[in-house]
């Protein structure tokens, strides 16, 4: 962050991202590898209250193991996707169809699913509308 000279646009907030007060008036908020580690109740919670940080025109990223809708693969994400399944209580295996749908019930608007790691993740882009 120092050598791009960021650390004035960039905010951590420490604590449980589905209890603790959020920043508000932010341009992005990054999931990274969160989305499939919580309920499926707890995605549409963290999709809403990233909805209320952003700032009109705002973009929500989501980057996690997404299985394919048909849920027949990746091969290796559906075996991430079973782990979580396991472990993790209320549990949802991730794909584009489940994560568009929860980010739009939150408000967003303009959802696109992209590759990122191929075979293996893909990153959501969630406008805010302006």
């Amino acid at each position: 962050m120092a050598q791009a000279g960021l650390e004035a646009r960039i905010d951590f907030a420490a604590g449980d991202a589905l209890t603790t007060e959020w920043p508000r008036g932010k341009d992005v908020v990054l999931f990274s590898y969160i989305s499939g580690s919580v309920s499926a109740e707890g995605v549409a919670e963290l999709y809403r209250r990233a909805h209320a940080a952003l700032v009109p025109g705002g973009i929500a990223l989501v980057h996690d193991f997404m299985v394919d809708d048909d849920r027949k693969g990746p091969p290796l994400t559906a075996i991430w996707a079973l782990q979580h399944l396991v472990f993790t209580p209320g549990a949802v295996s991730l794909t584009p169809g489940f994560v568009t749908s929860t980010l739009e019930d939150a408000g967003f608007a303009e959802v696109s699913i992209h590759g990122f790691v191929p075979g293996m993740t893909r990153l959501a882009l969630a406008h805010k509308a302006a």
